[in-house]
This record gives C-alpha cells, structure tokens and sequence, in this order.
C-alpha cells in the first residue's frame, strides 16, 4: 500500500507541479511496482482486509488523474488484477472475505464487520474495479481451490479452499506481525453469526491480553503474532509449522518479538467460544474446561455445519511437561500447543549465534475442516484423521557456526491416497520444499478453476485458450456467463483467444485486456499492430476509459 501512494504521490505530485524529474520517478517506480506483481501475481501485502482497499484507491488515483497514458493502462491493469483476487477470495452467501491474510487488523476479524461484498460492490459503483469483477463470486462454482504467489523468491505464497459452508485459507509464510497465516471460517444462515478460528503463536500470553486500544494510524487493534510460520494446504488439508520470534530473527519477514519468557504456545483459537458447541478427544467427549490433552491425540470441535479436526505433530519441550491443553478464556477457545511454559527466563539455546544453537524448536500440527454431513459423528471424523499415515522426522541435532549447514524436518500426513508434505531447514527456518501426491507443489501466479495466470505463453481454461507471447498473462473464464477475459503484461506479441463459438486474433499486443462478452469484444492497449481478427463476435468501442 505504501508504494502504490508513493507512486501515486510522484506521479500526480510531478506532474501538478510541472516537475519531469519527480513524475519520470514516478513513472518508473510505478513501472517497477507493476513489473513485480505481474511476475510474481498478487501484491506483497496479499489479501489484507483493511491495505487491499488503500492500494485500490492509490490504483484508482493514478487511473483517473495521471496524464501519461502507460502509467494508466498499467495502473487499471493492476486495479483489476487486484480486483479479481479478492472477488476470488469473497465467500457469495456470507459475503465474507477468506483468509488467509497478509496483515489484518483485530475488527476486521469479526463478524460483525462490513462485509466486504458490500465493498467490492461500492468499487464497481466507483469505477475502481471492472463491473465483470462482481460476477465472480456465485454459489454454484464452490467448492473450489484457489493457489496464489506474492512472491516466489521468497516463497510466499496463499492458498484458499471454499464451499458453502467453510472456508479454509493458508499462508506459507508470515510476512508481517499482523499476518493470519491460517484462517478457517465457518458460515451460518446469517453473515453475522460466521465462526471465526485462526491460528496464533503467543509469548507470554500475549494472545490473552487487552487488544491494544489504537494503532499509530488510530486502527483499532494491531493484533500482533509473536511467531514465525509456514505451511502447507491442498483443500481442506492443512499442515502449519511455528517457532518463536525470538531476539535474532533474520529468518522472519516480521520484527522480533522477545527471547525472554515464560510461556510460548501456537493456539487455533475460536474467537467466539459459543461457536465450538461440542469438544472431542478422540472416543471422548470433553466436558470441563480446561482439559489435558495426551500427545498423538485427535481433537475435534464442533463448529456447525463443519467439524474441525486437530492433530498435534512434533512439539520441542524448551522446558518439562509443557501442556496441550483447550481451554476457555474471555469467550474465546483455545487448543492450546506449548513449547514452554514455566518460569521466565533466557532462552539464550536460540540465538542463531550461540554455540548452543541446533536450530528453531518445532512447533507442528495438522488440521483439517469437513462438513458435518461427512461423518456420522465427531468420533468418527478423529478415527479417520488418527487414521492417516504420518511422516515427523528430523536430522540429529548439532551445533555449527556455519552459515549453509542444515538440519532438515520432514513432515508428511497422507490418507485415502491423498498426500500433503513439506521440508523446513530448523537452523535456518526456511522451507525447502513443499509437496501432495502428485509431486513438489510450485509458485503458481494464479491457479482456480476460474482463473489462471502464467508466463508461458498458453493458457488453457473454462474451454477457452490464450496463446501469447511467454510473459506474464491471466485468463478468467465464465462459461455460464459468455465471458472470458484475457489480460497481457508483457511486451508486444501475437495473441489469440480461441473459445467456443468464436476467436480474436491480434498479430501484435503490447500490455492490455481482452474480454469477451457472448460476442461482444472489448480491447484496452495503448501497443496494437493490425485491426483485431474477430469470429462469431464483433469488436465494441469502449465509451471512456484507456485508449484503444
């Protein structure tokens, strides 16, 4: 959010001013902005409740005020790329915004809030987003499976799994205090009323505190995680890794949070405990709270209509006997994962240059979400999950000052010949690599059954093909609606677009938007050779906008 205002502010500011020097930084800036969307496919700061709406409005600025038109063309690029993301991301009944998200703050967590299908609608009003944006959300393309990328050299990337009555979304990283790198939604009859769970790492209680009464940009509750995270999704599977932010993190994207305390837990926590109407251990329905958990235990809570299912992986004792436990505070659920807790101290073992370092204590678990109409009960539901075939190994412990030595853990849940997995270096709490039964999982720019973004030049999709030249482009395709839209990013090539009933041919197009609408063709580029080739539909122009 803060590049796309400093380049709307150069931008805007140089050409007000008459200044070339201020608006040519500008320009470039913006063009470096874009450059590392398009290559990579979502914004850094992904899926953020509150910062999605102040880069769309900087995006909208640019749009409608700036005189250079490529600065333009790429700014509605970017707006509807955007756009498209958190359309893709909106649940249609609730209305309500998946997870998992890059920052978010404590209001925008609960139910109660605007939803944000009211926000995307007040877009389009405004121009900001495109009106083919409001279609996307509808009931009858859930269940689905949506996969993003931030930013692929740093392997951030966000999964979302929808259906009609939960959602499930996952980050492969934090890349602030305010990421929520597992979110789980679960939609009742009326928006209001949507089950809020998310996972937390806590030092000290932090999690249990006062939120804090306003932010330094007067927002209530920063709601900060004092944990780093990564993780892996495909459906309603999941397995999430943590470890303390402790004093030396160069490993973490966030600032650290302390090396000095006397609890440290990773939570799933409900945030309105009425939610969770019934707690299981396994065979064992749990009635008073709070309650002990065995290691290697299933838990299941019931949230109507879904279940969600909780098992705990490899734990590192940073004391004795530290608890897994649920309990009960302030009207929220916690299930409850220690690395410590005790009395306060140093925890000296985890700086990265301390001879006793052997790498981050783990901190694992597997969770998975279904419908209550899966399973004739919660015992049920724990025996399959207990049923899976699990994979939690790791490489003997050392001590090492050298900056490439590695201690790999390995973990892996499979079931029902589904697979999931993923590799973490514990000394430099990095992911190596991530997997499911069809082999390592990638960075993908966009993948959905609706929309797919790459750069290798062919994009097959909803009975529609792209063909361009081999750089970033995105293809969303509607059936039902007569509506395909295509969107280029790179340099001038020949692009086609071949779907049922008909074709558009370009013989060159630089960065722009194809769409199709039963027949009706649209095309925004500044960068066109040769009138567009058009079978089964007929080329309209737009009344305001980029120019053609």
């Amino acid at each position: 959010n803060i590049a796309a205002m400093d380049c709307a502010n150069s931008c805007l500011g140089g050409e007000l001013l008459e200044d070339r020097v201020i608006a040519e930084r500008g320009y470039k800036r913006f063009r470096e902005f874009f450059r590392l969307i398009a290559e990579n496919g979502n914004v850094f700061e992904f899926n953020s409740p509150t910062y999605t709406q102040v880069t769309l409005k900087a995006l909208h600025l640019l749009r409608r005020y700036v005189k250079d038109p490529a600065t333009r063309l790429l700014a509605e690029l970017a707006a509807t790329r955007l756009g498209l993301s958190v359309a893709l991301h909106l649940h249609p009944q609730s209305g309500r915004l998946a997870g998992p998200y890059s920052r978010a703050y404590y209001p925008t967590l609960q139910p109660s809030s605007r939803a944000y299908s009211e926000l995307l609608q007040t877009w389009i009003e405004e121009g900001i987003v495109p009106d083919w944006i409001g279609t996307v959300p509808r009931a009858e393309k859930l269940p689905f499976f949506l996969e993003e990328t931030a930013h692929s050299d740093w392997r951030i990337g966000a999964s979302t799994y929808l259906t009609p009555s939960f959602s499930m979304g996952l980050a492969s990283r934090e890349v602030s205090r305010q990421t929520n790198p597992l979110v789980i939604q679960v939609y009742g009859e009326d928006p209001s009323e949507t089950a809020m769970i998310f996972a937390r790492y806590s030092m000290n209680d932090s999690i249990e505190k006062e939120v804090p009464p306003k932010s330094a940009f007067g927002i209530d509750g920063s709601f900060f995680d004092d944990g780093k995270f990564l993780g892996v999704q495909q459906g309603n599977r999941a397995i999430g890794v943590y470890a303390p932010r402790e004093a030396e993190t160069p490993d973490s994207l966030a600032p650290a949070s302390r090396h000095r305390f006397a609890s440290a837990r990773a939570s799933l926590v409900w945030l309105d405990r009425k939610k969770a109407t019934r707690i299981w251990v396994g065979e064992n329905e749990v009635k008073e709270l709070p309650h002990q958990v065995e290691r290697g235990k299933v838990m299941v809570i019931e949230t109507p209509p879904a279940r969600i299912a909780l098992l705990p992986l490899s734990i590192t004792e940073l004391g004795y006997d530290s608890p897994i436990r649920i309990a009960e505070k302030d009207g929220r659920l916690y299930l409850d994962m220690y690395n410590y807790l005790g009395e306060e101290k140093t925890f000296g073992e985890l700086d990265r240059g301390s001879r006793f370092y052997r790498g981050q204590p783990q901190c694992a678990f597997y969770v998975e979400v279904a419908d209550q109409s899966a399973h004739p009960d919660a015992p049920s539901f724990a025996r399959e999950v207990a049923g899976g075939t699990v994979r939690d190994g790791v490489a003997p412990p050392f001590t090492s000052y050298r900056d490439d030595a590695r201690r790999p853990w390995v973990l892996e849940y499979a079931r029902e010949g589904k697979t999931l997995g993923l590799e973490v270096d514990l000394m430099e709490w990095r992911l190596l690599r991530r997997w499911n039964e069809n082999g390592d999982l990638g960075w993908p720019m966009l993948e959905s059954p609706m929309a797919r973004q790459n750069s290798q030049g062919r994009i097959e999709l909803a009975g529609a093909t792209l063909e361009c030249g081999k750089a970033p482009a995105l293809l969303y395709g509607d059936p039902a609606a007569g509506l395909w839209v295509a969107a280029y990013y790179g340099d001038p090539a020949p692009l086609s677009l071949s779907l049922p009933g008909g074709s558009v041919r370009i013989e060159r197009m630089g960065p722009g938007t194809l769409a199709w609408r039963k027949g009706e063709v649209t095309l925004d580029t500044l960068d066109l050779e040769g009138p567009p080739k058009i079978v089964g539909g007929a080329l309209r122009e737009r009344e305001k906008g980029v120019d053609q």
